[in-house]
């Protein structure tokens, strides 16, 4: 009796073994939340990384900027930036990248400012939104002085422009 006891024992624990070996635990709440805070840095050290790319001084915008769109919607950041400057339908050459790179920098703070929307009342997720939106702000605005640069404010351009720097 004790060998078909021990055998019995044997059978449940591998029936065990083999119904927890194929499931992951669920994450807890405070492990999806520190998750997506991961995910908020890792768009914001891009956004630093593309500040430097366009040449945008400082690897944050100043703190007066960060408090002018601390409170504005993302949405409607955007509908004032879209305003800024005409963008021609073909950018010049010579901005490309610096509007190429505006446009990630403004998509990224949008979904740190959606994740941090999620968050709830997060603090520090909430600053890495102003922060982000900022950055948006200044990218664009470099984005439209290079435009502006162009002298014909990116109209009508016949691209026989020799005066490059």
């Amino acid at each position: 009796m004790t060998r078909a006891v021990l055998v019995a024992l044997l059978a449940v624990a591998a029936a065990i073994a083999l119904s927890c070996a194929g499931k992951a635990p669920e994450p807890t709440p405070y492990q999806r939340h520190d998750a997506r805070k991961n995910e908020i840095s890792q768009l914001w050290m891009q956004i630093r990384q593309w500040r430097a790319e366009a040449n945008i001084p400082g690897v944050e915008p100043s703190y007066g900027l960060i408090q002018s769109v601390r409170l504005t919607p993302m949405s409607r950041l955007r509908d004032e930036l879209a305003q800024m400057c005409e963008q021609p339908a073909e950018p010049a050459p010579e901005c490309n990248d610096t509007c190429g790179l505006a446009e990630n920098i403004c998509e990224n703070a949008e979904r740190i400012c959606k994740i941090a929307g999620e968050l709830g009342n997060d603090p520090w997720a909430n600053e890495k939104c102003a922060s982000a939106k900022a950055s948006c702000k200044e990218a664009k605005e470099t984005c439209c002085e290079c435009e502006s640069k162009r002298g014909d404010g990116g109209s009508g351009s016949d691209g026989g422009d020799s005066s490059t720097p």
